[in-house]
């Protein structure tokens, strides 16, 4: 379980998280969405731990964040950030296996076993784990950083939007495969996105957030049903007529 309870950040003087209470059951997809501004990264980030916040708490499971449990919080979670983030200098294999070679000290075989059955999930030639991330297509890097994610099996996958990059006939196989991989696991998805067919299809639960706060939890049919504010149902409303984002 993720909870949060009255969690405030400010970067640069800027107030952009505002007082955030939530509680993501264990075991379900938790999509946040909203518009480019909304904070979705923000709130990403400061779960992580990488991003400080100035009041309130953070549980991960039996764990508060702080800065003494941020490194046993981190094994927690594998990580999926929008752009990607892998090493330029390191091949596809090296930038995967880095937690579990560096972090936990796997031995080869087993980090070998755990490559070739993440491969196969995603439909990774195991010949291009030699290539470098600017050798790869799109489509080919975010399948690298599932597969660093998810590598060591960690309980909680947080996930960035990183479908956006990638061109449309890649980018659907991208998403089958990450319906294959939750219908397949137990674990605390968090997922960030603005695109409203693919929440409607994957979420258990849908937070919404604009400029830093909570404006609606729920599903995604009661948000247009019942909209806490009229930008709710104009925004679901907008991408699934694919006219935008709203607010920007």
């Amino acid at each position: 379980m993720i909870a949060l309870k009255d969690v405030t950040a400010v970067i640069e003087s800027e107030l952009v998280l505002k007082s955030i209470n939530l509680k993501l059951a264990k075991g379900k997809v938790h999509v946040l969405l909203g518009p480019p501004d909304a904070g979705k990264t923000t709130l990403i980030k400061v779960i992580l731990g990488v991003w400080p916040f100035i009041s309130g708490s953070i549980q991960i499971d039996d764990l508060e964040l702080t800065d003494q449990t941020q490194s046993q919080v981190a094994r927690l979670m594998g990580y999926v950030p929008s752009d990607c983030l892998l090493f330029p200098h390191l091949t596809a294999r090296d930038n995967a296996s880095m937690v579990a070679n560096r972090g936990l000290g796997w031995l080869k075989y087993k980090v070998q076993a755990r490559l070739t059955e993440l491969c196969d999930l995603f439909s990774f030639e195991e010949s291009h784990l030699t290539f470098y991330p600017s050798e790869l297509k799109p489509d080919e890097r975010v399948k690298i950083s599932f597969i660093r994610a998810l590598i060591t099996d960690p309980p909680i996958l947080i996930v960035d939007d990183p479908f956006t990059p990638v061109n449309p006939y890649p980018k659907l196989d991208l998403q089958k495969r990450f319906r294959s991989l939750l219908g397949q696991t137990n674990k605390t998805v968090l997922f960030a996105t603005s695109d409203v067919p693919l929440v409607h299809e994957l979420a258990d639960h849908v937070i919404f957030l604009d400029r830093g706060q909570v404006i609606q939890i729920g599903r995604l049919s009661e948000m247009v049903q019942s909209p806490e504010v009229p930008f709710v149902r104009e925004f679901i409303r907008m991408q699934k007529a694919g006219l935008g984002q709203g607010r920007g």
